[in-house]
């Protein structure tokens, strides 16, 4: 690993080798808890075939929106950390996260119209 400029963890998010595969790994494990741990309790409806969904979708709703962006943005080819336009990203797939949660969730019965404001401030941070 190249040496750090002192800045860690925000030298290292905007490499070119940052948010890879096992970003995405990580990321989906603490995804399914949160949802299972925080939304289900206080939202309820059933266990089943609507909530693992939308967990599902809330794992993956990110991760295509992280690799899309990160593609766009060419990424791979970046010579110099790009800090802030990852964590511009990392925000945009929060809101993703967010939207998708909010609307399939609603269309589903399982997220009520009031929590728009939530998953709005909830996905980027989350993320």
């Amino acid at each position: 690993m190249p040496r750090s400029s002192g800045l860690g963890a925000y030298h290292y998010l905007g490499r070119s080798d940052s948010l890879d595969w096992r970003t995405h790994i990580l990321f989906s494990i603490p995804a399914v808890m949160t949802a299972m741990i925080f939304d289900y309790p206080r939202l309820g409806g059933g266990p089943g075939g609507s909530w693992a969904l939308l967990i599902a979708v809330a794992v993956v709703s990110p991760i295509i929106t992280i690799e899309l962006l990160s593609q766009l943005a060419g990424k791979s080819s970046w010579q110099k950390p790009r800090p802030l336009l990852v964590g511009a990203i990392l925000m945009i797939a929060g809101l993703v996260r967010g939207v998708v949660i909010y609307f399939l969730g609603g269309a589903f019965g399982l997220v009520p119209p009031d929590d728009l404001l939530f998953r709005l401030i909830g996905g980027p941070l989350y993320v």
